[in-house]
């Protein structure tokens, strides 16, 4: 075996075609193809005829940004240093460099090349016969903000942050009375598209499916309609039901006895727990875990909201009544008269509604667990929802680029 020569110093003599030295099936690449679809002759026409330095084209900015998280990475500085040490880097920025800071102010100027890339991903996945839309699954996942106990504010900071929000609030209303309310510049109402402050799911489920429906419009010639919807019993209330029924969607949220059941809640202490009773419909009423009917039905009024309740005399006969309900009392089970919160429990309790719900544990929660695990995302770096909701799209985006080029990789091979 002849050694090699130690060629570290080798000067080339003449220009080189980068692609040369990257593989074919390099990602990079598949994201030269997926900005290529994206027009941003818009936003470089900003730039036209403008004294001052030259400006960056915007679609090579985001093609850096685009194979940054694709490989899980977010940082500017990062991106940076590439260009100048990753070949692939050096090929998608035409061996050009700009600064972090150039990239970072690319992230917050332009989110709307963002979610056109997000759109984008979609319509590839769409083009490759790698999605459908028959079931849409809804989920929510918590996610630290970009604060810590040294940022936490003492009383004198609190009454000087007052007294300027006071100031703030006076000023605004002068130019409201010059300009009128509708100036241009409240907040706009998509900054809440993806991301929220509220700590929990009842009122997302509406704006979710809104943005959805958004989307696909953009996406498909048609809108598909009556598609499944899939939700955990945190977006269970009155009003999203209604919502689902009255637009014409096929939903399936889960009630709090199938998420019990699934997570495999130990109820053998209380074996005569409301979710141990079981609704027959053709009784419609509910049956107790020993067989016996609730046959007796009535209806009041308790906080100006309507229930139902099911119960029956026959329990104070049987030997458990003592472990069922406390003293000499029958067993009463209550519910909301809430129709289509109703109709969706007793759906979620069939055998074809279960297996349907269950789509959604591939379909809404692993991603989360690929974002959070993989990709790192346990807590935001931005501040401010605009900023926070660009970060998480981006994340969202290297999570479908990387499962959309795996997929057609996987195909072509």
């Amino acid at each position: 075996m002849v050694l090699r020569d130690d060629t570290i110093n080798q000067t080339m003599l003449v220009p080189m075609d980068l692609r040369n030295l990257i593989p074919e099936d390099h990602p990079c690449y598949f994201i030269k193809n997926v900005v290529d679809q994206i027009d941003c002759s818009q936003a470089n026409r900003v730039f036209a005829d403008k004294p001052g330095e030259f400006a960056y084209p915007r679609e090579l900015l985001l093609r850096l940004i685009l194979m940054s998280v694709f490989d899980g990475g977010l940082s500017s500085r990062e991106i940076e240093r590439k260009t100048r040490t990753d070949i692939a880097y050096m090929y998608l920025a035409g061996m050009q460099h700009p600064s972090y800071r150039t990239i970072a102010r690319f992230k917050v100027d332009y989110p709307d090349l963002i979610d056109e890339s997000f759109k984008t991903t979609i319509k590839i996945a769409k083009e490759e016969a790698l999605v459908k839309i028959h079931h849409v699954s809804l989920d929510g996942t918590k996610i630290k903000a970009k604060t810590s106990m040294n940022k936490l504010t003492n009383e004198q900071q609190l009454k000087i942050m007052k007294q300027h929000l006071k100031e703030s609030i006076e000023l605004d209303e002068e130019e409201d009375m010059e300009l009128g309310e509708e100036s241009g510049n409240g907040v706009p109402e998509t900054l809440t598209d993806y991301i929220t402050n509220n700590p929990t799911d009842y009122y997302e489920l509406i704006p979710l499916m809104e943005q959805v429906q958004s989307n696909l419009s953009e996406i498909y010639d048609e809108t598909p309609v009556n598609y499944q919807v899939s939700a955990d019993n945190g977006y269970s209330t009155d009003m999203n039901t209604e919502y689902l029924e009255q637009n014409g969607f096929d939903g399936y949220i889960s009630s709090r006895k199938l998420s019990r059941e699934q997570k495999k809640y130990n109820l053998s202490d209380k074996p005569f727990a409301k979710d141990n009773f079981f609704y027959d419909n053709e009784m419609m009423t509910y049956i107790c875990p020993l067989g016996q009917p609730l046959y007796k039905i009535s209806e009041y009024t308790y906080k100006n909201k309507s229930r139902i309740s099911h119960w029956t005399k026959e329990c104070k006969t049987y030997p458990m009544q003592l472990f069922c309900s406390k003293g000499n009392r029958c067993r009463v089970i209550q519910d909301y008269k809430i129709p289509s919160k109703i109709r969706m429990q007793r759906k979620m309790e069939t055998p074809e509604a279960k297996e349907r719900y269950k789509i959604r544990s591939k379909t809404a929660e692993r991603p989360f667990v690929h974002l959070k695990q993989n990709m790192h995302l346990t807590e935001f770096r931005t501040t401010g929802l605009q900023e926070v909701n660009t970060e998480f799209k981006l994340y969202t985006i290297g999570h479908n680029l990387k499962r959309i080029y795996n997929e057609i990789r996987r195909k072509n091979n």
